[in-house]
């Protein structure tokens, strides 16, 4: 049996930003309630969506009928976490969304890991070095684990294999961003679902760490080989749907194809 699909699914602004440096993520707060679908992913460019024009317009019933059902107040995460076993992320992510939430984990009912060097239940060390805030009650089914990307990577692959459910569990990489790049870089990430909204935040955390080129992002990794201080990969995606919606905001599906590897000096 196979390991675990590994997914991420993040939202994002247009320069790929998942939040303020901070954490915030108010910038997403205009696009919370949802938006009607304008375009599906099962259309036929052949007429499709004409037909489904017409039967909208059948009856002022079936008007309203459809118009509910096309509002989607997630953009689609609500039924990717559904489809979750496994929820991985970074302390620091862990403690912004605690902190986001009073202390409520609010995606109850999965496993959760937290790379961490200590339990959830012991406080972290403040980066700016104030004392550390009293910790969160870790949720249950929690864990913290100490090892890294690659030896989680083992272990879910050995209790995947071990239990008894005869199928691949789904993993939602949660991130931050050095731990979206390092499970790219080893190739384990399968498939990406971004939520694109039309804004353009200036200081935000990026999606995946970046080099210090200037322009489009480039996500750099740590070495791989002996002795080299810096590695840039490129990242293959093919887009296999896309999702507009009313209040400009985009969904995109991605799988993930090879990496090509330069290390050093411009790709």
């Amino acid at each position: 049996m196979p390991g675990p699909d590994y997914t991420i699914f993040a939202f994002t602004d247009l320069s790929m930003c998942t939040s303020l440096t901070d954490g915030d993520r108010s910038f997403l707060e205009p696009f919370a309630r949802g938006s009607r679908l304008l375009s599906k992913p099962n259309d036929e460019a052949t007429g499709s969506r004409d037909e489904d024009t017409s039967m909208r317009n059948a009856s002022n019933k079936g008007d309203a009928q459809k118009e509910v059902q096309d509002i989607d107040p997630s953009y689609g995460f609500d039924e990717f976490l559904a489809s979750m076993d496994i929820l991985i992320c970074g302390r620091g992510l862990y403690e912004q969304t605690m902190q986001r939430t009073n202390g409520k984990w609010p995606y109850t009912g999965k496993r959760l890991i937290v790379f961490s060097a200590v339990p959830l239940s012991e406080p972290v060390s403040s980066p700016d070095g104030q004392p550390p805030q009293r910790p969160f009650t870790p949720p249950p089914n929690s864990e913290h684990f100490t090892g890294t990307p690659a030896q989680l990577m083992q272990k879910l692959f050995r209790d995947n294999t071990r239990s008894r459910k005869f199928r691949r569990e789904s993993v939602w990489v949660m991130g931050g961003a050095s731990i979206r790049g390092a499970l790219l870089q080893l190739g384990a990430i399968e498939r990406i679902e971004l939520v694109v909204v039309p804004k353009i935040i200036t200081r935000g955390n990026p999606f995946a760490p970046r080099s210090g080129s200037v322009g489009v992002p480039l996500w750099a990794f740590p070495s791989i080989e002996g002795g080299q201080e810096e590695e840039r990969a490129d990242v293959d995606l093919q887009l296999i749907e896309c999702r507009s919606y009313e209040n400009g905001v985009l969904g995109l599906s991605y799988v993930v194809g090879g990496m090509s590897y330069v290390v050093g000096g411009n790709p």
